[in-house]
């Protein structure tokens, strides 16, 4: 009997994806593993088998205009900032937050959370699951402005004092 062989780019491919057979009638679906047994490479060149983490090219593209939605450029005054800081975060968190997205707002690197933040809010008013976003775009504008900081003084070399 011939050993199962494939081309090692093909093989490494296919063994990073989950492969399913089509459900049978109890609802259950069997693993394949194309990348090591000859039946089931067989099976995913016939399209038997699905993929898991195959997307379909609406998905992308829906997830890809979504992301152009949050990423337009809106700029508000800040006393409407300040209105929309204090609808989404509680009271512990508001003067940080709308102290980040001040600074984010002013920095060219940063601008993308600022954007995000404003349009995500606007978002959420028609769903929920915007307000996530809405923390996130500030907690990504935190981090991005850390490394933006500026050192006060010199800073000292390691060994030297």
């Amino acid at each position: 009997m011939k050993k199962f062989k494939l081309n090692r780019l093909e093989k490494k491919k296919l063994s990073k994806q989950f492969w399913l057979y089509p459900r049978s009638e109890d609802g259950t679906s069997r693993m394949a593993f194309p990348a090591r047994k000859e039946e089931d490479y067989l099976a995913m060149k016939q399209v038997v088998l699905r993929s898991i983490g195959d997307e379909s090219s609406t998905e992308k593209t829906e997830r890809k205009l979504e992301r152009q939605e949050l990423d337009a450029e809106v700029f508000v005054s800040d006393q409407e900032l300040r209105n929309i800081v204090n609808d989404v975060y509680a009271s512990d968190y508001r003067s940080s937050s709308y102290e980040t997205l001040i600074r984010a707002k002013k920095h060219k690197g940063t601008q993308v959370f600022y954007f995000n933040f404003i349009n995500a809010y606007n978002k959420s008013k028609t769903k929920d699951s915007f307000l996530n976003v809405c923390c996130l775009a500030t907690d990504f504008a935190k981090e991005k402005l850390k490394k933006y900081k500026t050192p006060k003084g010199k800073k000292s070399r390691k060994g030297y004092k």
